[in-house]
Parts: structure tokens; sequence; C-alpha cells
């Protein structure tokens, strides 16, 4: 994996959620682990430019539900409710799954600070980003 801000923050959440190699797969910029029934997947895309500077978004995917198209439009109004004061997370529904997706940008410069979150927010809840 090429280290990047991004890379380097999907490194440093692996770590520290103590992930056994068992439990998990790699592919090139993130990795998919089971922590219980459920795949968890953690990516960085690929760098862009903004204005300047080289930024990188993260993804934190959590599998919850598999449904059917025609549940999935039934239940979709209550994601949707559900999301309604999210700002960097919600319900996505793709390949019959319902996920939880959340998603933050980072850069050089505060990527310490935001591998710092992610430490803090593993140690309790056992999730990244």
């Amino acid at each position: 994996m090429r280290e990047d801000a991004g890379t380097r923050t999907v490194r440093e959440a692996f770590d520290e959620l103590q992930v056994d190699a068992e439990w998990a797969s790699w592919s090139d910029r993130g990795f998919t682990w089971w922590p219980h029934r459920f795949a968890q997947q953690v990516w960085a895309e690929m760098p862009r430019e903004d204005d300047g500077i080289t930024v990188i978004r993260l993804n934190a995917e959590t599998d919850l539900y598999s449904l059917n198209e025609q549940d999935w439009l039934g239940m979709a109004p209550m994601f949707a409710s559900a999301s309604a004061f999210s700002t960097s997370s919600g319900f996505v529904w793709r390949d019959q799954v319902v996920r939880l997706h959340s998603s933050m940008w980072v850069h050089d410069e505060i990527q310490p600070w935001v591998s710092k979150i992610s430490r803090v927010r593993g140690r309790g809840v056992r999730t990244t980003l």
C-alpha cells in the first residue's frame, strides 16, 4: 500500500483496532474485517488536489441488514429520517445490503489529529473514523 495521509490513517486504524490477520483481508487502499457477524470495510480513496492541497476521503462502512429492493423502498424513509441530523454518516443500500457509511477528509497537516480521533473512538465501540 502506497503511504499517503489516507492510507497511513487506515493502517493506523487497523493497528489500533488490533485486528487479527485471520479476520481481515487487505485491498489496495484499505481492509475489510469481521469483528463479529457483519463485515466492516475501511478504505482511503485516491488522493486529489483541492486548492493546492492533496486531500483524501476516508471511508468506513459496516454491513447491517440484507434487504431486497421492495423492502428497501419501504424502509428507505425510516433510514433517511435516522440520517437527517448526521454530518458525516448515513445509510446506503447496495448489493441488497443496508450499510452504515461514514466518511471524512484528511490531508498531511491534519492526519495525526485524525488518527488520534480514530484511536479514541476505537477503544470504546470498536469502530473507526
